[in-house]
Parts: C-alpha cells; structure tokens; sequence
C-alpha cells in the first residue's frame, strides 16, 4: 500500500514489491502470482475483520441498510491500518444557493467518526433544490480517466433512432439511416458510460475500433433529458454545403423534444383524450409555482358544460 500511494499499479513490479516487504522475490512469487492476487487477498484479509465483528445489531436492518453499514465497517478497518482521503461532491459549492447546514452536519460527523488524514470536496454546481444534477443523467458515468478523445469518430443511427424525431433530417427511413451514415466525422468524442435502465441510445459512433453510445435520451420525472457524448458536430454545419440543414435539423429537433412535455403554470387534463358525451367528465387542474412544485391541485366532476350562444364551452356556467 505504501508503494501505491506513490504512484500506480501498473508502474509496480514483483520485485519492488519484495524489496518493500523485505522477502526474496522467490518468496513474494511462492505466495503470489501477480499484483491482483496481493490486493485480493488483502481485500480478503479485510472481509474477514468486518465480518468476524459482532453484527448482530444489523439484523433488524433492511438489506440495504445493512449494506451500508458494512461497507462503513471496512471504513473503519482501513482507517486502523492507513489514513484515509475523504472526497465529497454533493456539497454544490458552486451553486447559487446558501450551503446546506443539514449536509454540512453530516459531513462533519463522518469526519469526527473516521478521523481522514485529508479532506476534499469539489467545487462543483452539483445540485438545484433537493435533487442533485448528476441524477439527470440518462447514464452511468465511467469510473476512469482520459475519457476525452480528440480523435475521429463517425456516427451511426440505432434502431431506436430510426424511429425517432430528433433524428429525422430525411424523411424517408432509409435515407434518414444512410444521410447519418455520411455526415462528417466527429472531430472527438466522450465516453458516455454505460446507459441507466430505462435510457434510450438513439445514435452510436464508431471510433477507433470500438462503438460507443453518441446520442442517450430518458425520461426523468415530468421532464426529458439527453447526453450528446461529444462537442465536434460543428463539422456537419462548416463541411457540408451551404444549404445543407441537417446541423440546424437536428439541434432543432432535440431542443424541441426536450421542452415539448414541460407542464405550463396551469394544466388541465381528463382521464381520456376521447370523452363521451354522457353528460358527465372529470376536470382535473393543476396550479404550479416557479419552481415547478405543485401549490395546488384538484379534481372536480363537471355534470354539464353548456354552450354559449357562439357555439363555445360556456366556462363560467362549469359548476
């Protein structure tokens, strides 16, 4: 572990490894047969103190609950054998709202219970109100680094993207899948990660060797999010011919697709889009305030709705 901390694994030989542990590399080598199995066996060795522990104050515990705990657990053994670095990323440091004295609490009793040798936490605009921005994300961002690429990528419709709006620059199916298969290549790319459940990957690029997520849609709560995975589109608009719209198409599309669903200040709705004229529907209002939070909402029988003499639903006669 001290050799770890001084720089990756990858730079770490067996034999440095020995000189560390005072042991021959024959010895290192008669126990292990490569770095991994030292860390496993270490992450054993640590499996092995929280298990060995008294748990059964966890037994009323919901799964998830006690899986918390544990995993607290194998914190506190770490921290009797190293000094821990603590990172946190929900602080929103950078928002536009007063710090939040509730998590602010929180962290402060995390930090009195393991004692870390270092404590961080990033400067981020990472929260609006009580949901946390990174919960939009119709993907799970990959835990690794250099995942920016200043390398060519071509894009690619999915099947899902064949039928989709935002993707529709021809109107013709077909066509529409060969016009994404010739636009410019992408002048670089992100890795997306690996979509949430309930994602939809409309589009796919091709980049060295490998194919990846481009164009990740879901539905999240009353709203729409996406994650176009790369800032090098900007070649459909200054590669192609003047007249050419297909940038201007798609841009167009995605932000309408985006705000097409947002709820107004005042929503009305029925229990059908086709209602019979039996006399007798179900009105229901929904009144909102400027941070979309529902002030009101109710839901009224209406017996008649008269007309006026113009031939209009006659509002004010509604009872």
């Amino acid at each position: 572990m001290t050799l770890l901390a001084e720089k990756p694994i990858e730079q770490i030989g067996l034999a440095e490894i020995a000189r560390q542990a005072s042991v021959s590399l024959e010895q290192l080598r008669g126990a292990f047969n490569a770095k991994l199995a030292i860390l496993a066996a270490h992450t054993k060795q640590i499996d092995r103190v929280v298990l060995g522990a008294d748990l059964s104050d966890m037994a009323e515990e919901p799964p998830r609950e006690r899986l918390f705990d544990v995993m607290m657990r194998r914190l506190e053994a770490l921290r009797a054998r190293y000094p821990l670095s603590l990172h946190g990323v929900g602080l929103s440091i950078g928002g536009p709202r007063p710090l939040d004295r509730a998590h602010l609490a929180r962290l402060a009793g995390l930090n009195r219970r393991y004692e870390p040798g270092l404590f961080s936490e990033h400067l981020a605009w990472s929260s609006h109100d009580v949901g946390f921005l990174d919960d939009l994300l119709p993907v799970r961002l990959p835990n690794h680094k250099n995942t920016f690429h200043r390398d060519p990528a071509t894009a690619e419709l999915t099947s899902s993207g064949r039928d989709s709006l935002i993707t529709r620059i021809e109107e013709n199916p077909e066509a529409n899948v060969a016009r994404w298969k010739k636009l410019p290549y992408l002048m670089n790319y992100q890795e997306a990660g690996v979509p949430k459940p309930g994602a939809t990957v409309l589009a796919e690029m091709s980049a060295a060797g490998h194919t990846l997520p481009l164009l990740i849609t879901q539905k999240y709560g009353r709203g729409r999010t996406a994650v176009f995975a790369t800032g090098g589109d900007w070649r459909w608009q200054m590669l192609q011919p003047l007249e050419d719209m297909s940038h201007e198409m798609f841009w167009r599309q995605m932000l309408r697709w985006l705000v097409s669903d947002t709820p107004t200040r005042v929503v009305g709705s029925t229990p059908r889009p086709v209602l019979e004229d039996d006399g007798r529907v179900h009105l229901r209002a929904e009144v909102r305030d400027t941070s979309t939070a529902i002030r009101l909402a109710i839901e009224v029988p209406v017996t008649k709705i008269p007309l006026a003499p113009a031939g209009k639903p006659n509002i004010s006669a509604i009872h």
